[in-house]
C-alpha cells in the first residue's frame, strides 16, 4: 500500500504541466514580460489574468514589493506591519482564488506567497516545518525543495540546452551556463516578421 502512495505522490509532481509551471517560476522577469507581450498581441486582455505567465509575473511582484523570493524563504523578514496595496491583493485574490483576508504582517505575506507558489506550481516545491516548542509553535520555517528544482532543471536541459530565459539568481545558484544571445530581441523581431 505504501509503495503505491509514494509512486502516486511522485507522479503528481512529474507531469508535464507541473514541470512547465515550476520552470516558469524560475524564468527572469524580462522573459515573462516578453511572453506576456506576445500573448497580449494575440489575445484579448481579459484572458491574460488566468494565464500562467500572468500568474508567474504576480509571483515575481512579491519580490519587488516585499523582497520575498523562492530563495530567501528561510530568512526572517521585517516583523513590522506590511501595507499590501489593495489593487495588488485584489489581483492575487482573483488570479489564485485566494479566500483569506488581506495580510497585515510580513509573516502573513510570506504565508500568502507560499500558498500562491504552491497553487501555481506544485505543493512539494516548498517544504514547511512548524516549531515544536511552546515559544516557536506559531513560527513556520519554509525551505525550498532544491532537489526537486534540480530535477526539473535537468529535464529542462534536454529541451533548452542554452538555458535561456532563467533569472540570474537561478543561473548563479544552480551553476547553469547560459549561451549569450539576443533572446528578447529575437522574440520581438520574430513577431514583427510574422
Amino acid at each position: 500500500m505504501k509503495a503505491s502512495a509514494n509512486s502516486k505522490k511522485h507522479s503528481s509532481t512529474s507531469t508535464a504541466g507541473k514541470h512547465d509551471d515550476i520552470l516558469r517560476l524560475l524564468k527572469s522577469t524580462e522573459h515573462i514580460d516578453v511572453e506576456l507581450w506576445r500573448l497580449n498581441t494575440k489575445s484579448i486582455d481579459a484572458k491574460l489574468l488566468n494565464n500562467k505567465f500572468q500568474k508567474a509575473k504576480l509571483i515575481k511582484d512579491f519580490d519587488t514589493k516585499f523582497g520575498i523570493t523562492l530563495f530567501n524563504l528561510h530568512e526572517k523578514g521585517n516583523e513590522n506591519d506590511v501595507c499590501m496595496d489593495d489593487g495588488f491583493f485584489a489581483l492575487v485574490k482573483q488570479a489564485f482564488r485566494v479566500s483569506r483576508a488581506k495580510p497585515a504582517t510580513y509573516n502573513e505575506v510570506k504565508q500568502l506567497f507560499v500558498s500562491v507558489v504552491r497553487a501555481s506550481s506544485c505543493k512539494y516545491l516548498i517544504k514547511s516545518k512548524q516549531g515544536k516548542t511552546k515559544k516557536d509553535r506559531d513560527v513556520t520555517v519554509y525551505t525550498l525543495n532544491e532537489a526537486l528544482l534540480k530535477y526539473h532543471l535537468e529535464l529542462s536541459g534536454f529541451k533548452n540546452k542554452s538555458c535561456r530565459g532563467f533569472s540570474q539568481e537561478v543561473v548563479d545558484k544552480f551553476g547553469l551556463s547560459q549561451v549569450e544571445g539576443r533572446e528578447i530581441a529575437d522574440h520581438f523581431i520574430g513577431d514583427l516578421d510574422a
